[in-house]
């Protein structure tokens, strides 16, 4: 009876330092991923919509300069403060001419809620594709809901690079320790089929 607990004990120790390695190597290779990844070339995005998450510094900043370089029709900023208007968009950022093709999402407050509203928007406009504009770090999960919530809708990631925290800093790795986690959880929710994670 004594060893067969001890059996019992031995595996699950040996089952939960293998799940631990396999999380580790995740989380790193999803840090180098995250780190290393490049977005598409400017000529295959041509006069494509834009969509940019808000969330963290750089990416209306990219969002806009993108625009401007693949000739937008139309850019959406989704999850923006109800405070701000286009007005305060335009004395805080170099908006330009983009103003008329802007459209401002006050009510996303999540992921989920920035896809549903971007599906929204681009359905009513008329649009078959855009590129998403996100954080780096942020891209996978934003994609991945993104997908699942518009699958007849193709969107081209443009990750923005986090030049504000590099691995020097004690946040990148609390950022990315959490977003890896976020992600992981995203991914499993949308494989099953007994949950609806989007709602």
């Amino acid at each position: 009876m004594k060893k067969t607990r001890k059996h019992k004990l031995a595996l699950f120790i040996l089952i939960a330092q293998l799940g631990i390695v396999v999380w580790l190597f995740g989380l790193m290779g999803f840090i180098t991923y995250s780190y290393f990844q490049k977005p598409p070339a400017l000529e295959s995005l041509q006069r494509q919509a834009v969509i940019i998450l808000t969330g963290d510094n750089g990416r209306i900043d990219t969002g806009l300069a993108l625009a401007d370089a693949i000739n937008s029709p139309a850019i959406l900023i989704s999850g923006v403060d109800p405070r701000v208007t286009k007005d305060a968009l335009s004395s805080n950022w170099n908006v330009g001419e983009h103003i008329n093709i802007i459209s401002l999402d006050h009510d996303a407050l999540n992921t989920v809620d920035n896809a549903k509203q971007s599906a929204k928007w681009l359905k009513e406009n008329q649009y078959t594709s855009a590129v998403l504009v996100t954080s780096s770090y942020h891209m996978l999960r934003a994609h991945s809901i993104m997908k699942a919530v518009m699958p007849e809708i193709k969107t081209i990631p443009y990750p923005v690079k986090t030049t504000h925290l590099p691995p020097q800093k004690l946040k990148f790795w609390h950022i990315m320790y959490r977003e890896f986690n976020k992600t992981i959880l995203v991914e499993a929710c949308l494989i099953q089929r007994f949950i609806n994670c989007l709602d």
